[in-house]
């Protein structure tokens, strides 16, 4: 099902209970449930047992241990901007929280996809569930980034991801990932080292002995006729 849809069956639970929940705490519990409708029911009756009958965003954050969004956004920037040493700090604020640091990669690949479809797709919100508040603030990231270094951020992290869930120290392998991704714009493109190479090789073919034959060589072996 879609977000909208199972908001849509949600909220005819929420009527029946006279239960109020905001439209962004309910579209999260939509977005957690990954399109199933009994997950989201299951979601939403833990929250109600937590918060009572007027659910709040944060009631629901909390019951589902949600990363914050500004730290995510400020991590995004971070890696986006080539600075390491903020997008460090970021992890360590959610280490310090006891954020489980497997979600926190999970949720970076969500992140970076955001970023990757609104500097790609000429609609993205057509594909994108975010709200107009989390649209311009992932806008602003996404323009501070090209495409190639959000794809390799995605591709980056999607790679590590088993990595990072069954090692024994996942804070170190995601600070290793997240360290290449900063560093993106001090790669060398592979393009540039095979062009080099052949430079190089070229270089060396012309200077070898057999490639042209030198004055020296050649006045000898006309010095050779004549005799």
């Amino acid at each position: 099902l879609s977000i909208q849809e199972i908001m849509d069956s949600c909220r005819k639970i929420l009527e029946r209970e006279k239960v109020t929940v905001s439209d962004r705490a309910l579209r999260m519990i939509a977005r957690s449930a990954e399109g199933s409708l009994r997950d989201a029911q299951s979601i939403l009756d833990q929250v109600i047992n937590i918060a009572g009958e007027d659910v709040s965003l944060e009631d629901v954050k909390f019951a589902l241990g949600s990363a914050d969004p500004a730290l995510l956004m400020a991590l995004f920037k971070a890696v986006t901007l080539g600075k390491l040493s903020e997008a460090l700090t970021v992890i360590d604020q959610f280490a310090c929280t006891g954020y489980d640091l497997y979600q926190l990669s999970k949720d970076s690949i969500a992140g970076f996809r955001n970023l990757l479809i609104l500097k790609l797709v000429e609609k993205p919100l057509d594909i994108l569930d975010l709200s107009e508040d989390e649209h311009k603030v992932y806008q602003k990231v996404a323009s501070s980034a090209s495409a190639d270094h959000l794809e390799y951020c995605l591709l980056t992290l999607t790679e590590m991801e088993n990595a990072i869930k069954r090692s024994n120290n996942p804070r170190f392998v995601l600070e290793t990932v997240i360290a290449k991704m900063t560093r993106y714009n001090e790669l060398v493109p592979l393009e540039t080292i095979l062009t080099k190479l052949d430079l190089i090789e070229k270089s060396l073919h012309s200077a070898s002995p057999g490639s042209k034959s030198s004055p020296t060589a050649t006045q000898s072996r006309g010095e050779s006729i004549t005799e």
